[in-house]
């Protein structure tokens, strides 16, 4: 065999292995990113001034940062968001977590939205 050849197999061997080997990072990266999301919740009284909105974050996946929002929406314009909370916490893999987000609700609300989202990469991709 000639040494052209043999050094053009080893490149091509070089560049497959590389490609693989990101490939397997990549998705280990991204197999164990943090992966929150809200189960039951509900508001304690109604939907005006100081309101308490409590329920659940499950982290399905790796442990790290998530954001954990409250929005109380206006019933004419579903899209305007009338006020909003957040607050960011960290959590540990498969963790279950009781969250009470507090804030002052102005008349006009008549629906809210609770969601969870991750800040750490790579899960913060995602959202």
């Amino acid at each position: 065999m000639s040494d052209d050849s043999s050094h053009l197999r080893r490149t091509v061997l070089k560049a497959v292995g590389g490609l693989v080997g990101g490939a397997v990072v990549g998705f280990g990266l991204f197999a164990n990113a943090t992966d929150p999301t809200v189960g039951q919740g509900s508001v304690n009284g109604r939907l005006l001034r100081d309101t308490q909105f409590q329920f659940v974050v499950y982290n399905r996946g790796a442990r790290g940062h998530v954001l954990v929002s409250a929005k109380v929406l206006n019933s004419d314009v579903p899209e305007r968001v009338l006020n909003s909370v957040s607050e960011e916490i960290h959590m540990g893999k498969n963790e279950r977590r009781v969250m009470t987000l507090s804030m002052n609700v102005p008349e006009g609300a008549e629906d809210f939205e609770i969601s969870a989202t991750p800040t750490d990469f790579p899960g913060n991709v995602f959202y």
